[in-house]
């Protein structure tokens, strides 16, 4: 989980990512904070890295859309959405239902599609599929793993399901993706 946002990091410097606009709401102290920590290297730099990307995250959703409600922008919503994701993202080798990713962090699947949704702009069972073929990418690098062994892990039914999800989410299938893989 940690290398996502070190893979985020290396992204943004790569691509000299600059965002215009009044800063409302001090994402920019947040930018701050994650490049003097990840220079630092200290005991514990990943977990706050993380923290410093997640609280970027959301600051940078407030500048995009300041207008929404307060009812999104709640504490508790934030921790809910961060708890499905979580969920999600530690469960993603099962078979999951939105009732069942609801009931894991204890509220109605009605309310976990509606905080999803009002952070991410996607339903819960949209995001469970991009969190599964973001898996399915890191486990394609792995020439040693069988499409029907990545499915598998992956949590999904079956190489079919995989593939249509992948076309999906991705606009290429699996296979595609890991021969694109090999010709870098």
């Amino acid at each position: 989980e940690n290398s996502v946002f070190a893979n985020i990091h290396e992204l943004l410097k790569k691509k000299n990512c600059i965002l215009y606009g009044e800063d409302l709401f001090g994402a920019d102290r947040a930018v701050a904070a994650i490049k003097d920590e990840y220079q630092s290297g200290m005991l514990g730099s990943d977990d706050l890295l993380q923290s410093y990307y997640q609280q970027f995250f959301i600051l940078l959703f407030r500048n995009f859309f300041p207008e929404i409600s307060r009812r999104i922008l709640t504490t508790q919503g934030v921790n809910l959405a961060v708890q499905i994701t979580e969920y999600i993202k530690a469960n993603l080798d099962k078979d999951l239902d939105k009732k069942q990713i609801a009931e894991g962090v204890h509220i109605t699947p009605r309310h976990a599609d509606r905080i999803y949704n009002d952070f991410f702009g996607e339903p819960v069972m949209k995001g469970l599929k991009i969190f599964r073929v973001l898996h399915a990418k890191e486990l394609l690098a792995d020439e040693s793993l069988s499409l029907e062994k990545i499915a598998e892990q992956c949590g999904f039914s079956s190489v079919r399901a995989m593939q249509n999800a992948f076309r999906e989410v991705e606009g290429i299938s699996a296979a595609a993706y890991r021969k694109s893989l090999e010709n870098r």
